[in-house]
């Protein structure tokens, strides 16, 4: 694992749109943390946090199908095992972020834990999500359609308060939190094995060209 995510960062350097994979991540991370510091993040601060890690994938994407990538033996870590691992180190990284950003907010009000551990398994749920949909929509872009009105229903349901039971399963205690972060990092490896799997089942199937930019779509 820690090789395939040494060979996608060493690859970034040959990728096209490196700075403006930086830039949206920043933006996105950026709108994540404020609307979730303010309180009314909800599930379009999830949304926002979960639009991090697809940047650099499809980065390792489209350094995939170049020409010297093509020939190399390292092609079809390029397309499973390597978004695997990068997805999921970030799909971590933004986690944890995420709840050390709930954990000072919970500081002063330790009463809303409850709230907090619900909150940080639906991001979870999100997460593997967004990492089942990542292992396909690359092979297959109609399927971004069908994850799309996964999530599109799922965060409905968190707007309509369908999972408001859920605080209610942990006490508030640190404890509480800390279980259920616990669960979500699980979550979320498991979310990840799930994406490498998917990727291994479609390696054989052509990379959809309308699932990379537009710049790289004319070089296909």
């Amino acid at each position: 694992m820690i090789n395939n995510f040494k060979l996608g960062i060493k690859m970034f350097r040959y990728g096209t749109g490196l700075v403006g994979m930086m830039v949206c991540c920043g933006i996105f991370l950026a709108l994540a943390l404020i609307y979730n510091s303010l309180g009314t993040g909800g599930s379009f601060g999830d949304f926002f946090l979960m639009m991090v890690p697809i940047y650099p994938v499809q980065i390792i994407y489209t350094i995939s199908i170049s020409s010297f990538i093509a020939s190399s033996p390292v092609k079809k870590r390029m397309q499973t095992s390597v978004p695997a691992t990068i997805c999921c180190f970030n799909m971590i990284a933004i986690y944890l972020v995420n709840a050390l950003c709930k954990g000072i907010m919970l500081a002063g009000h330790p009463e809303n834990i409850g709230a907090a551990c619900a909150e940080l398994l639906s991001l979870a749920g999100f997460g593997v999500i967004f990492m089942l949909y990542i292992g396909l929509a690359y092979k297959y872009f109609a399927v971004s359609i069908v994850m799309g009105i996964i999530v599109y229903f799922y965060t409905i349901n968190r707007l309509n308060g369908v999972n408001t039971a859920w605080p209610h399963i942990f006490e508030n205690s640190a404890g509480s939190f800390a279980l259920a972060l616990l669960i979500g990092l699980v979550c979320i490896v498991i979310g990840g094995f799930g994406q490498y799997g998917l990727a291994l089942l479609v390696y054989k199937v052509p990379i959809s060209k309308y699932a990379l930019s537009a710049v790289v779509r004319k070089e296909m």
